[in-house]
């Protein structure tokens, strides 16, 4: 499945991934890292991506990390299309419990550190055009409205 995703992906050796089931709190899993880096996650359950997101984005011509780096994002961020608006944390279990998922992964990315300066962003948007390119349509936890 992430094999359309390596040539983008294979150069970012800080990385790392969690398998969080439905009876589990995401802040207690996430292994992502919680310092001022940023990067990209896609969140899968089997071979079905069912969310590709970022931490980090472009303030006055500069990058900007969230405070609490990626793991941050991944647990606390806000998840789009939500009403009223969810906390990852919350959406997860009750998305995983609505779609009868016991469990997801989540898999993540350093893109903007001390090694890389590629805005998270811009690494966003070129896997979304490939998953796109190949399925017509972005991955289903991505849509603009999702129901719960």
């Amino acid at each position: 499945m992430f094999e359309m995703f390596d040539f983008i992906l294979d150069r970012y050796k800080i990385n790392g991934e969690f398998t969080l089931n439905v009876n589990q709190d995401v802040r207690e899993c996430c292994n992502a890292p919680n310092q001022k880096e940023g990067g990209v996650y896609i969140i899968y359950c089997y071979d079905e991506v069912l969310y590709v997101g970022k931490s980090g984005y472009l303030k006055n011509g500069h990058f900007k990390h969230r405070e609490g780096g990626i793991w941050d994002r991944i647990c606390n961020g806000y998840h789009p299309g939500t009403n009223p608006r969810l906390k990852r944390h919350e959406f997860f279990k009750l998305k995983m419990q609505e779609e009868n998922r016991v469990f997801i992964t989540i898999k993540w990315w350093e893109t903007f550190n001390n090694s890389h300066k590629d805005f998270p962003w811009v690494i966003e948007d070129q896997l979304l055009h490939l998953y796109k390119s190949k399925y017509g349509q972005n991955p289903v936890w991505h849509s603009n409205k999702v129901k719960i």
